[in-house]
């Protein structure tokens, strides 16, 4: 399974691995929502979590 299809899996299960989410990446004054733009790196601390 490639990396995308894994992201699809999981779905809505990767937003609380997403440093967006986390609070590790500071968000704009007015909010909004990452769209997206995390995913990667939420699916290498999902990966590394999973090996632990």
């Amino acid at each position: 399974m490639n990396q995308e299809e894994l992201k699809k899996s999981l779905g809505e299960h990767l937003c609380s691995y997403c440093p967006w989410t986390n609070g590790d990446i500071e968000k704009p004054p007015y909010g909004g929502m990452c769209e997206g733009s995390y995913c990667d790196e939420a699916l290498d601390y999902y990966l590394e979590a999973q090996e632990e």
